[in-house]
């Protein structure tokens, strides 16, 4: 009995020591980073407790759409215009192929908070490009190299493992007419 026991066991052990060395190590992407500070407009006061959203961009410049977004439609715009006929249930026509499954989007990535002195770090990014806005309670929102009320800011060009450092956005104080 102790000689099964023995030989199960030496058995055992040189399978898992082969499942182990089939296995290949996976290669780990490495994550980019943007840090930087939130400052009131016109001074070096830092601004505490901002909302700093980070969006990836697509080819076009425009945000990917992540899980978690609403999107609005109009359902119907003329009245008394019947709906236009759905897609077979049964499936494509004879002859054609199902068009492909969309694209996996990816997580959308969570914002984060300004320290007392401003700072914000924003980690585990993918190489992209990425678009920076800052929102507080009593402030107008600003992105990143913003230079007029309503323009966009400075889309941002991330590699793999790239840290942006050093970023500055100014916060304007909202008027209250």
């Amino acid at each position: 009995m102790g000689n099964r026991v023995a030989l199960t066991f030496v058995v055992t052990a040189t399978l898992a020591g082969f499942a182990l060395a089939q296995q290949q190590p996976q290669a780990v992407t490495p994550k980019g980073r943007m840090e930087g500070t939130v400052l009131r407009e016109g001074t070096t006061e830092p601004v505490s407790g901002a909302k700093v959203t980070v969006t990836r961009l697509n080819a076009q410049g425009a945000a990917v759409p992540v899980a978690g977004t609403v999107n609005t439609f109009l359902i119907n715009p003329t009245a008394n215009v019947p709906f236009p006929p759905g897609p077979n249930p049964n499936g494509p026509p004879a002859g054609q192929t199902p068009p492909p499954p969309p694209a996996p989007q990816p997580p959308p990535i969570p914002s984060v908070l300004t320290d007392r002195a401003g700072k914000f770090v924003v980690p585990d990014l993918d190489e992209g490009t990425y678009r920076i806005a800052v929102t507080l309670n009593g402030y107008v929102r600003m992105e990143y190299g913003q230079r007029a009320f309503g323009g966009q800011g400075t889309a941002l060009r991330l590699g793999k493992g790239e840290t942006l450092k050093d970023m500055v956005v100014r916060l304007i104080m909202a008027m209250l007419s």
